[in-house]
């Protein structure tokens, strides 16, 4: 705690604690190759009759590559972004029942998102749990792998 006198007439006191500061989440390097298989997904996306498991919705490397040469780079963020990004798409397919649309919108989607963050020099580290597995940054991670990095910067918590 500091106390200030505000000034030497009036010697009257003012006091202000110091801010809190949250301790730093411990971190670590790791190789992308052992992060790899520890990727969580959420559950299936909500299509009505017609779920479609997000691992259809994963690019290759060929979609991914074709998205930096046509410059279809997706700098909007797919976390917070979900529900409004699944109705996008849903529309854009023209509806819930048009299942194979829907998976090609979103890959395509997916592929423009990390071919964007594979363009980006920093990238924020990925998000892990203490047992290792992801739960934040998968696009991260994938684009890092894309670009040929080796390891990545994780945050434990």
């Amino acid at each position: 705690m500091h106390v200030f006198f505000r000034d030497h007439k009036s010697m009257s006191q003012e006091v202000f604690s110091e801010p809190q500061v949250e301790p730093a989440k411990p971190r670590k390097t790791m190789k992308i190759i052992d992060v790899k298989g520890r990727l969580q997904y959420g559950n299936s996306f909500n299509l009505g009759r017609a779920g479609v498991d997000v691992r259809m919705t994963h690019p290759t490397k060929e979609d991914i590559q074709k998205a930096l040469d046509d410059g279809y780079l997706i700098d909007r963020p797919f976390s917070g972004n979900q529900q409004a990004l699944f109705d996008e798409w849903i529309e854009e397919a023209g509806g819930s029942c048009n299942r194979a649309k829907f998976i090609e919108i979103a890959t395509r989607w997916h592929a423009g998102r990390i071919a964007y963050l594979s363009q980006q020099a920093d990238l924020e580290p990925i998000g892990i749990r203490p047992d290792d597995t992801i739960h934040d940054g998968q696009h991260r991670l994938i684009a890092m792998e894309f670009r040929g990095d080796t390891e990545v910067e994780a945050i434990i918590g």
